[in-house]
């Protein structure tokens, strides 16, 4: 057994043992692992596994130069991003938006960016260079708390609405005009959705259509962090999240459904906002919508077993 030493608080984090009286991350089977401290974990839900970035040895305090991964489920650790050696790093995040580990090294002297191809990783290893002091508030913006909020913390909600239906129907040609119409948005507000879209790694400009798998791993990692559910009093109104279908078809119904809040609805349950005020009429308007909408909402609001069930009813959904 190689032990790897974290930090304070990173193994009640990854819910590491103890062994010998220390906190410790454990790595059978892999003799190259060597032990480490002060290194900065990466814990990826996208991705399935942990990644300890960097770190010194304990004995002689030389940076360890290293990467690894630790898949979930799994045993073996795994080096990745030889060609990129970390030095001091000050914070490291995963972000979906362009499947990448992104680190800030203090102490780098140029930018580094190299393909990792494994099982249960494909994507860039980037390095942030910086001098040794101090990097800009832009910098510091991308790394935060919670994963999948990299690079998207400017988005708003009619964004994920206008991403939702040009991936409904995204093999109709679309205008400004067409979508502000059937999102009852206005165009220059469809221009700007467009473009904080395209910055977050969720529209693809050139083709004119959003990227499919980083708007799946956004909505079903991130967008309850980002866009939290508000529940409201009950109400009359249009069921949504396992009220409404496809997840009403597969679950037993609730005493008292869930309602988006809505004059002209017919059902009365609990409220719950929806992700914008158009969206009732929208999904009203559009089958193939609702089911989305009422999806996401599950994503947003529901039990870890309705977000697993609308997890996968979504990826279907973004499939057909």
């Amino acid at each position: 057994m190689v032990r790897v030493e974290p930090t304070e608080g990173v193994a009640e984090t990854f819910g590491a043992r103890t062994a010998g009286g220390l906190p410790c991350l454990a790595a059978l089977g892999s003799a190259e692992v060597t032990s480490a401290v002060g290194f900065v974990p990466v814990l990826t839900q996208a991705r399935r596994g942990v990644f300890v970035v960097g770190g010194t040895e304990p004995a002689s305090g030389s940076p360890t130069g290293e990467t690894w991964l630790l898949p979930f489920g799994t045993n073996q650790w795994v080096r990745r991003g030889k060609s990129c050696v970390p030095h001091t790093v000050l914070a490291a995040t995963f972000t979906f938006a362009t499947d990448s580990l992104v680190v800030l090294d203090e102490t780098a002297s140029q930018p580094k960016s190299t393909r990792i191809q494994s099982a249960h990783f494909v994507g860039p290893l980037q390095t942030i260079a910086l001098g040794p002091r101090g990097f800009t508030h832009a910098e510091r913006s991308l790394f935060m708390n919670r994963e999948c909020v990299i690079h998207i913390n400017n988005l708003k909600p009619q964004d994920v609405l206008l991403m939702l239906e040009l991936d409904a129907h995204r093999d109709e040609p679309w205008t400004f005009a067409r979508m502000a119409g059937t999102l009852l948005i206005s165009q220059g507000e469809i221009a700007n959705a467009v473009r904080r879209s395209t910055k977050a790694g969720l529209f693809n400009a050139e083709l004119g259509r959003p990227i499919r798998a980083a708007l799946y791993e956004f909505l079903v990692h991130g967008l309850r962090y980002v866009f939290p559910a508000e529940r409201g009093p009950r109400t009359r109104g249009v069921p949504t999240a396992g009220s409404a279908p496809p997840l009403s078809e597969v679950l037993t119904a609730a005493e008292v459904p869930m309602v988006w809040p809505w004059p002209e609805g017919t059902v009365r349950g609990d409220g719950l906002e929806p992700l914008y005020k158009t969206a009732p009429r929208v999904a009203l308007a559009d089958p193939v919508m609702y089911r989305r909408l009422a999806l996401i909402d599950a994503l947003r609001v529901g039990s870890a077993r309705e977000r697993h069930l609308a997890a996968d009813l979504l990826k279907k959904e973004m499939a057909s």
